[in-house]
């Protein structure tokens, strides 16, 4: 961002307000040669308007001789806009639009430089060819953290082809395994354990849920299994060391009761 041209830029009379804001924009990105390469679409999302509009908007500032527009090629032949803001057409604001726009008088340098940099500009800054990428944000709860129940749930859903809410319950497990000190790699690890054991066993495939995996007793048991290897699967399609179908029965209804437990408790707090 150049400062001075910023400054500079605030005491222009772009003709409009979107005009204006777009002269802004590109003054912002600009380094202290004025010179910047933010796309169309980038100027149009953080102007708020579409992207026809900022292209006719930067047409209008070509013409009126306040930036200057060159077209160059990229190092994978691409095509991209050098914008250079000039301002060599200006034309001063009325006093009552400076003082509007906080710009009748200069700011000293010092208070200039204390103005904190907009974190959204800085797409705008880079001197790369490349387009920008812009960060994913990863799930958050409702203060602000990352979401561990939302991020292990969802990539349950994927390792094991389900399609498991985040609701309460399952949250519930997850942040209690949390706070007895399990990460989020903990939580994956598991995951990739079970599914390698028991995706295509019969019996044990519907066990891959997060009543199941992520119970105290349970999960504590899973991750003690990392180190070992990974069962080979029988003529029957069962893992060697699987139990038989009375003792899958038994931890089925288990579960069960768990989840119920689980859910009666969430009922009863909410309505007593």
């Amino acid at each position: 961002m150049s400062l001075m041209l910023m400054a500079k830029a605030f005491g222009i009379n772009a003709g409009t307000a979107g005009r204006k804001l777009v002269l802004l924009k590109l003054a912002d990105n600009a380094n202290d040669q004025g010179e910047c390469w933010p796309s169309y679409q980038h100027i149009a999302d953080q102007c708020e308007m579409s992207k026809r509009s900022a292209m006719n908007h930067i047409d209008a500032l070509c013409v009126d001789g306040l930036i200057e527009k060159r077209s160059r090629k990229g190092p994978k032949g691409n095509s991209t806009n050098v914008y250079i803001v000039t301002l060599s057409g200006e034309k001063s604001a009325p006093p009552s639009e400076k003082t509007a726009l906080g710009s009748a008088t200069v700011a000293p340098h010092s208070e200039l430089i204390a103005l904190p940099p907009s974190a959204e500009s800085a797409p705008g800054i880079s001197h790369s060819f490349e387009s920008v990428s812009e960060p994913v944000s990863e799930p958050k709860d409702s203060v602000g953290q990352p979401d561990i129940a939302a991020a292990a749930i969802d990539y349950l859903n994927r390792k094991a082809g389900r399609n498991f809410k985040a609701v309460p319950t399952s949250k519930k497990l997850i942040h209690a395994r949390a706070k007895e000190g399990a990460t989020l790699a903990d939580f994956k690890a598991v995951i990739d354990r079970k599914c390698a054991e028991w995706l295509g066993d019969q019996n044990r495939e519907q066990y891959l849920r997060p009543a199941t995996l992520f119970n105290a007793e349970k999960f504590n048991n899973y991750l003690g299994q990392l180190g070992a290897p990974v069962p080979m699967a029988n003529s029957n399609g069962q893992r060697n060391g699987a139990g038989n179908e009375a003792n899958w029965e038994s931890s089925r209804q288990a579960d069960n009761e768990l989840t119920r437990q689980l859910t009666d408790l969430d009922y009863a707090r909410e309505h007593f």
